[in-house]
């Protein structure tokens, strides 16, 4: 009876979660695959308890796994994505800031990472420009003491 009862109760929270699911899918493209899927789940539920299958209590444990990996993985990509935004937007900001002090700069490559407490700092930043002493002293009020500038003249 004990069988029976985790049986019933096994569809019937398969049949909510059927629902959600058919309200928040993406459109028709995939309801094929999501009604296959969900076939098989609900003949899986409806089994296990009558053939007495006990999944491994490690399952919950391995599927953590794999979501935290993957949500690292999605991390990993959006922190590379907003590094590579950040550092375009600098070296432009840079530029600016030296055209507008009347310094002309042909070449501008800042290096930025992320630290432990996913900060933004700059480390170096190399340039080309044709004011050496000028470009220099712009950047170094600019971005402080603590960041490596390399400023290479360039002669017209």
């Amino acid at each position: 009876m004990e069988q029976m009862k985790t049986a019933v109760l096994s569809a019937c929270m398969l049949s909510a979660a059927v629902g959600i699911i058919s309200l928040i899918r993406p459109g028709k493209a995939l309801e094929r695959q999501i009604r296959f899927l969900v076939s098989i789940l609900f003949v899986i539920c409806l089994a296990a308890p009558v053939m007495q299958i006990e999944f491994p209590s490690d399952l919950g444990v391995f599927a953590e796994e794999q979501a935290q990996q993957h949500e690292e993985m999605l991390t990993a990509g959006m922190e590379e994505q907003l590094l590579k935004e950040v550092t375009h937007c600098t070296e432009q900001a840079l530029i600016e800031k030296l055209a507008s002090e009347g310094i002309s700069c042909t070449k501008m490559k800042a290096t930025l990472y992320i630290d432990e407490e996913e900060c933004i700092y700059c480390s170096d930043i190399e340039a080309e420009c044709d004011d050496f002493a000028g470009a220099c002293a712009v950047l170094e009020e600019v971005l402080g003491e603590e960041v490596n500038i390399r400023v290479t003249e360039v002669l017209s």
